[in-house]
């Protein structure tokens, strides 16, 4: 996911389980502007950099396809800057040899689907400069931008460009399942991208560590000489293996499953009506489709609220104390009584929050570090 206007400062970010987030600030580190990628953790990728100017603010992410690696780029464009046309060469050329760069680039030009049939200037810079670096725009052709004044147009400033990658192995539509000012943008990749390798696990819940323990003392041996460094090497090889063979003949193999959310016809048709009205009121702009749209709203959100209370019912009376279902109540009600631990942020030496694992790790390494001086 690609995001522009993030607003983020140094005293805020966003964590979700099982996917990495990179940012970038506006330079001015006010809560304007800025960008961030969110990116699956299960994705082999990287961070390449950022770019932090007051006209242009990326984020840039590095994968890998079959034919090689590419950079996705969250790009914003702050809507007072003149970008002149060696500007936007500069950026798209850090950008590598193929990339995807997709954002809002507050640009009107007819040749990526702009309504407005006369360019803005900074849409001509920046028609220039795909034509002068062999650049495609990618986009959806309708409206992204919906202003709330009724003097101005929706118009089209939503799109990607992409270099060195095939356009028919793209394709992008709207979405109007949110409700910001700016559409968002779905473009589908066909390319397979290379996968992270998974992380291998020697043990489980479900491992008997009695039968561990029993397996080590059945098959370890104390009497063996340690009179040098090779049989030392060899003894400590031997023990790796006896603890690796021990938890493999503890632990059964687990089969994940995945979760399935099971959303109602109803739900589902009141979601799809949503959307039209909200997309004719984006069109329209009356009081009248306004209103439509609350009151839909408001209904869904009840259909949502009964739905969740149901599903909880029908939760708690499947509970049982008995082993038919694995004491599933003791276990309900541990984990509902079980106090949620505080963990406090983490500030650097240089004033910013530590918010990956390795970052905090370095904090407290420099920490202990000046702490724990050898005494003069």
């Amino acid at each position: 996911m690609l995001i522009s206007e993030t607003h983020f400062t140094n005293k805020n970010y966003i964590k979700i389980p099982n996917y990495t987030i990179y940012d970038t600030m506006h330079p001015s580190g006010r809560a304007q502007g800025g960008t961030a990628v969110i990116i699956k953790t299960a994705i082999k990728h990287h961070l390449t950099g950022i770019n932090e100017d007051e006209f242009i603010q990326a984020t840039n992410v590095t994968l890998n396809d079959q034919q090689g690696s590419f950079i996705v780029s969250a790009v914003y464009c702050p809507p007072k800057h003149s970008i002149k046309t060696e500007l936007f060469q500069k950026f798209f050329k850090s950008l590598g040899r193929r990339f995807i760069a997709a954002g809002d680039f507050n640009a009107k030009h007819p040749w990526w689907g702009s309504r407005s049939l006369t360019p803005t200037p900074r849409g001509r810079q920046l028609y220039a400069t795909l034509l002068a670096e062999n650049l495609t725009p990618i986009s959806t052709g309708e409206p992204t931008y919906w202003p709330s004044d009724l003097k101005k147009s929706p118009d089209l400033l939503d799109f990607a460009i992409i270099k060195s990658i095939d356009p028919k192995c793209l394709t992008a539509k709207s979405c109007l399942d949110l409700s910001s000012d700016h559409s968002p943008v779905i473009i589908t990749f066909t390319r397979q991208i290379t996968m992270a390798q998974k992380i291998q696990h020697l043990y489980n819940g479900k491992t008997n560590w009695t039968k561990y323990k029993l397996y080590l003392d059945k098959n370890l041996n104390c009497n063996i000489p340690l009179k040098n460094p090779t049989e030392l090497e060899n003894a400590i090889e031997g023990f790796n293996i006896l603890i690796h063979k021990a938890v493999n003949e503890a632990t059964p193999t687990v089969a994940l499953l995945k979760k399935s959310q099971n959303i109602s016809k109803n739900i589902q048709a009141k979601i799809q009506e949503k959307r039209k009205i909200r997309k004719t009121w984006q069109i329209t702009r009356t009081k009248s489709n306004k209103t439509k749209l609350n009151k839909i709203t408001k209904e869904l959100k009840s259909l949502l609220i009964t739905e969740k209370n149901k599903s909880i019912q029908n939760y708690l009376k499947q509970l049982t104390a008995t082993e038919a279902t694995n004491y599933s109540l003791y276990k309900a009600t541990k984990r509902l009584k079980q106090p949620q631990l505080h963990i406090p942020p983490i500030k650097k030496n240089n004033e910013k929050w530590a918010r990956s694992e390795s970052e905090k790790a370095y904090a407290f390494a420099e920490h202990l570090h000046e702490v724990f001086q050898p005494a003069a």
